[in-house]
């Protein structure tokens, strides 16, 4: 149920994001998503706190799916600018994508080549899904 409520949403993480008046909020949003072409609305935005201390996590709620498709296809546009978007997880996901990053920045620091992706890993062009890990990590 939790992932149905979450499927048109998406989480953008940025520093001083959040201010105290909500219209600034409506406006800084509506820029962000103006610089990845997204020229649609969205049903609703709320402030979800801090990230790492210094990043303003706020929660976007799309009119569909089909939107958020376009948004996710179009956040590489935001490279190098501090503002990042992201799916909209449950708790047990995030923990997952955190387990994948931290095993992916190993990797890399080896001089491994490793891309992470949603609940899978690909290590030397080979993937490896997070169940196949799991398992691998209670033998």
């Amino acid at each position: 149920r939790q992932k149905r409520e979450r499927r048109n949403n998406i989480i953008i993480k940025r520093q001083n994001l959040i201010t105290e008046k909500d219209e600034d909020l409506n406006v800084k949003v509506n820029e962000i998503l103006t610089n990845i072409q997204y020229e649609d609305s969205y049903t609703k935005i709320l402030s979800i706190g801090k990230y790492m201390a210094d990043r303003d996590l706020v929660r976007a709620e799309l009119k569909s799916l089909k939107d958020k498709i376009i948004i996710m296809r179009n956040k590489s546009k935001l490279a190098g600018s501090e503002c990042y978007i992201d799916d909209d997880l449950t708790a047990n996901e995030r923990e997952i994508q955190r387990n994948l990053r931290k095993i992916a920045r190993e990797k890399r620091a080896k001089g491994i080549e490793v891309k992470v992706g949603y609940q899978k890993i690909t290590i030397n062009n080979q993937l490896v899904n997070w169940n196949t890990l799991s398992q691998q990590a209670k033998t």
